[in-house]
């Protein structure tokens, strides 16, 4: 485990801050098409998000049947015009994503609620089910071959009677802290070499809470700071020191 500290070079490649919302049952993301005019400057450019469900009918081993089914315009998209920011407006909820490079918790989430309550503001959601933070994490470690051990508390374990060479690998776990009723979902998995002078670690880290909130609700707030803090002892947590000098 790492001490946890500010990186300055934090390996963030992306953040996420994600309100998830029942909405009422006549609303229509059609609504979100007036936001064009009023993001333009901040998010210039505007996409659809339609849902899409397939479904593939095996028969014999093979394919018999397939069906798409197209539920239509879901929300909209708005993209900044360097592509580092997204703001999502769904029927099912509002995310907020920052690409690399990661600046800070505290500019990035109170940006995030400035579009969270215009969200609010136009939807009306009539609970909010389930706040989430998600860091998706690239850390680049200068050496073709590493021993993960060095790098990672919890990495990769291969038995001692077969070769020690790790071409690949893929973890999930979930972990959950009963006191604060939060859970985490953890991925690690080793990213394909693109450069053999470069190992590349790929972690994932989700955390979230699922509870009734309304939307002006200030636990909403709060749980963003306890989920702050449990996706940084998490990720400290999976880390040796070794790795966060890495990123001073």
């Amino acid at each position: 485990m790492a001490r946890a500290r500010h990186l300055a070079n934090a390996p963030i490649t992306e953040a996420i801050f994600d309100f998830r919302v029942q909405l009422p049952t006549n609303f229509s993301s059609d609504v979100f098409k007036s936001l064009k005019e009023r993001l333009k400057n901040q998010f210039p450019t505007m996409e659809e998000q339609r849902g899409i469900q397939a479904v593939l009918e095996f028969k014999s081993g093979a394919i018999a049947t397939s069906q798409t089914k197209d539920f239509g315009v879901r929300g909209y998209l708005f993209r900044s015009a360097d592509g580092k920011e997204v703001v999502q407006f769904r029927s099912d909820g509002f995310t907020f994503n920052r690409l690399a490079p990661y600046t800070s918790w505290d500019e990035l989430f109170p940006k995030a609620l400035v579009y969270w309550k215009l969200f609010v503001d136009i939807a009306r959601p009539d609970v909010v089910t389930r706040l989430a933070v998600r860091c998706i994490n690239h850390m680049r470690i200068p050496e073709g071959k590493v021993d993960f051990d060095d790098y990672l508390s919890a990495g990769p374990r291969v038995p001692p009677e077969l070769p020690q060479t790790i071409a690949g690998f893929l973890t999930r776990v979930v972990v959950f802290d009963p006191q604060q009723d939060i859970a985490g979902n953890v991925t690690q998995a080793l990213e394909t070499a693109l450069d053999e002078r470069f190992t590349t670690v790929i972690m994932d880290i989700d955390v979230y809470k699922v509870n009734e909130w309304r939307s002006d609700d200030p636990r909403i707030i709060e749980t963003f700071g306890l989920l702050h803090e449990f996706r940084n002892r998490v990720f400290f947590s999976h880390i040796t020191d070794k790795t966060a000098e890495l990123f001073e």
